[in-house]
């Protein structure tokens, strides 16, 4: 099956304004605002699993020490459909070891990545796809380096 990542991210200095909706067909929507709920009819609540609840740039938020994680189960089948993923993150110092996640879905095939890779990866500090679908394994890097600082808008569309 051939795949086509679509890659984009954004940097901002400072976020205002935002508000935003469900999407007809969307499958799964976690604000991370105070709780970690879908706010889709879907019921796709995740789990968190050492996560802190913070003051958000709006509202709430979670910070993630770099081994923390919302465990969602398995609840995508990330072969066999098109789908987009997208998450605002910050990181405040460049990692050290391995690729952190943003959202993911590991163990068997089919597979999907996309994290923030280690100072000590090739390129470094910047953020990582990777598509696996038990045929082919397709990934990318960003051109930017995240260590900064910024909010970021990662945004990942598999078709």
């Amino acid at each position: 099956m051939k795949k086509i990542i679509i890659f984009m991210l954004l940097m901002l200095g400072s976020i205002s304004g935002i508000s935003a909706t469900l999407i007809e067909g969307q499958t799964a929507y976690h604000k991370l605002d105070g709780d970690t709920l879908d706010a889709t009819p879907n019921g796709y609540d995740a789990t968190n699993n050492g996560a802190d609840l913070v003051t958000g740039k709006i509202n709430q938020g979670y910070y993630f020490d770099g081994s923390d994680n919302m465990n969602l189960g398995d609840v995508l089948d990330a072969g066999t459909t098109s789908y987009t993923m997208a998450t605002w993150f910050k990181t405040t110092n460049p990692l050290t070891t391995g690729i952190n996640g943003l959202i993911s879905k590991t163990g068997t095939d089919p597979r999907f990545y996309l994290g923030i890779s280690s100072s000590g990866s090739v390129p470094p500090d910047r953020v990582r796809v990777l598509v696996d679908d038990g045929s082919s394994v397709i990934f990318g890097d960003s051109t930017t380096t995240v260590d900064d600082n910024l909010w970021h808008l990662a945004i990942m569309t598999i078709d």
